[in-house]
């Protein structure tokens, strides 16, 4: 009988409290200040049966003594999945992630390493990604996939970020396709391998991109050496 998946969650708190004598990273009109950070958060975990999962997620905000404009919130993800939909043969991987990033490639961080207003971006990405796998007796196993992702990153509001500025920076989809069959047991001397894998890449701005190919390859081993 299948056996039933056990799940796990343990939430958590962190509080922490830096001190810098320069809030706002300036070489002029240098301030310093007090920030607090607190981020609550969860570790989900999930382990046998069909279904297993890995998240870990915290909400994190920053509060500052004085300069308050630069108080911000933040979203942090990273989480993996994957779910069996038909014994050995269906399956569904799920991935997801949020967290921060520069949108320059020298921008500035705060004491506690967070990207200060219009330098930084808030980035969401998630994929999800159906396979079928086959297997024709000792002869060879095969598989099917498709994927999907997406992401989206948007820049963070604040008093470092212009006016006219757009919320959101870029907007990408991309969908890819796989298929391959390699050599089974039967095939203990001569390996083998046939694959070929069709990718698009649509971005918000307008750009889009295409990849495909296939490829092939036979490899030899050598008996194990007898004493």
């Amino acid at each position: 009988p299948a056996r039933a998946s056990e799940w796990k969650l343990v939430p958590r708190v962190e509080v922490q409290e830096a001190f810098t004598d320069n809030a706002r990273l300036s070489r002029a009109n240098r301030s310093s200040d007090f920030v607090t950070r607190v981020a609550p958060g969860i570790d989900l975990t999930a382990k046998g049966g069909r279904v297993t999962a890995d998240l870990d997620y915290s909400l994190g905000y920053d509060a500052y003594a004085r300069e308050t404009d630069m108080n911000g919130l933040r979203h942090n993800l990273r989480g993996t999945g994957k779910v069996e939909l038909l014994e050995d043969n269906l399956f569904v991987d799920l991935g997801a992630f949020a967290g921060q990033s520069p949108v320059l490639a020298r921008g500035r961080v705060s004491a506690i390493d967070r990207s200060l207003g219009g330098d930084s971006s808030q980035v969401y990405s998630y994929s999800v990604s159906p396979y079928w796998r086959s297997r024709y007796g000792a002869w060879a196993d095969g598989e099917l996939r498709y994927r999907f992702s997406q992401i989206a990153a948007r820049r963070e509001r604040g008093d470092l970020a212009p006016a006219a500025a757009p919320a959101l920076l870029s907007d990408t989809d991309i969908h890819q396709a796989s298929a391959a069959i390699l050599s089974g047991e039967n095939f203990d001397r001569l390996r083998w391998k046939l694959s070929a894998d069709h990718a698009e890449t649509q971005v918000s701005n307008g750009t889009a991109l295409t990849i495909g190919g296939s490829s092939s390859s036979l490899r030899r081993q050598s008996a194990s050496a007898q004493p």
